[in-house]
């Protein structure tokens, strides 16, 4: 009786090990370090830690980056849209990391606090290569280095097609600082400027640098600018037209 207790047991230790995945957080992680030591000769622990613990991967102890990693690929996303809040450390590290892995093709922050983060996006924004539209709808308005940060890192992208920066309290010394922009960006197709406080003025420098470069741009969005002309709206319409028919030709 005794020796087919034996055999049994033997049996037991002669299963082979099975791959055991688990989520490590900071409180549970002791506790499962001690479970581990005692079934280490039968079973084989991948530790994964949560990805808030760290701000970015570089940050991330080399023991542990393999793993988290593997984490990240699945943890970036392809649209990420939020909308009235505050824009907090979970939802920046979402956004710097997709932009960072080439994942992200829409971005929408509208109507969001960003309390200088827009800076941090920016510089993402400058190597990324898979963002195609970005809405910064209501964004901008209490942020004053916010747009010299997108227009330094359109400087530089070359995959960003559409841009919505309506709503931003954009005057004709802000538009200034865009027309240089989108006079040597060749990737920007279509910009929302509506509802901003652009007046005839700043317009009439945005129809003339249309006419003179080789700006990409084919849609300009210009309503609820009171103090443009119809006339200069009309001239600025005109001349995307004739680059968007030169294009079938």
């Amino acid at each position: 009786m005794s020796l087919h207790k034996k055999q049994t047991k033997q049996t037991k230790r002669s299963r082979s090990p099975k791959d055991i995945q688990f989520t490590a957080t900071k409180e549970s992680l002791p506790r499962l370090k001690k479970y581990i030591y005692k079934r280490r000769k039968s079973t084989t622990f991948k530790i994964v830690p949560e990805l808030p613990e760290y701000e970015s991967v570089s940050k991330i102890p080399e023991r542990r980056r393999p793993s988290t990693i593997e984490y990240l690929k699945s943890y970036t996303r392809k649209a990420i849209s939020i909308a009235n809040k505050h824009l907090d450390q979970h939802e920046l590290n979402r956004i710097v990391e997709s932009l960072r892995h080439d994942k992200l093709k829409y971005l929408s922050l509208d109507n969001v606090e960003l309390s200088g983060d827009m800076y941090i996006i920016a510089k993402e924004l400058e190597t990324n290569k898979s963002l195609v539209e970005f809405n910064l709808k209501k964004s901008l308005r209490d942020e004053p280095d916010a747009l010299a940060a997108i227009g330094d890192a359109l400087m530089k992208n070359d995959f960003l097609r559409s841009l919505n920066l309506s709503y931003n309290e954009i005057d004709d010394e802000d538009l200034e600082e865009l027309i240089y922009v989108f006079g040597i960006n060749k990737a920007l197709i279509k910009v929302d400027l509506s509802h901003n406080d652009i007046t005839d003025y700043g317009a009439t420098k945005l129809y003339h640098m249309l006419l003179r470069s080789f700006s990409s741009l084919l849609e300009i969005n210009l309503t609820g600018n009171e103090e443009i002309n119809a006339n200069t709206i009309t001239k600025i319409n005109k001349v995307l037209n004739t680059k968007f028919e030169s294009l079938g030709t």
